[in-house]
């Protein structure tokens, strides 16, 4: 799965869209902005979380360990040393929610 998919993926799963596993990308793409639009883009709380997503093996970065559960984390919880490694990490999958 190319990256730009895996963001949409994990976007569509932010926004709680349900859709095939099979839906082209262009498709889910259009998916998740009507739903962006339809709810003004706000998604965040007054906290913001870190959602990580590691390998099904698992990967330990910022003194924690990632698996294919994905692991929220408030924002306030991370150093920037520790944002910036778990973003930097070509093996994670991160978003901020």
């Amino acid at each position: 799965m190319n990256p730009e998919r895996e963001t949409l993926v994990a976007r569509a799963a932010e926004l709680k869209l349900d859709h095939a596993k099979s839906i082209s990308t262009v498709k889910l793409e259009a998916l998740v902005k009507e739903a962006e639009t339809n709810n003004g883009g706000n998604t965040r709380s007054e906290t913001q979380m870190v959602k990580v997503v590691g390998p099904e093996n698992g990967r330990w970065r910022a003194s924690r360990r990632f698996t294919s559960e994905p692991q929220e984390i408030p924002l306030d919880d991370l150093t920037e040393d520790q944002l910036e490694a778990l973003q930097g990490d070509p093996k994670l999958l991160v978003s901020i929610l």
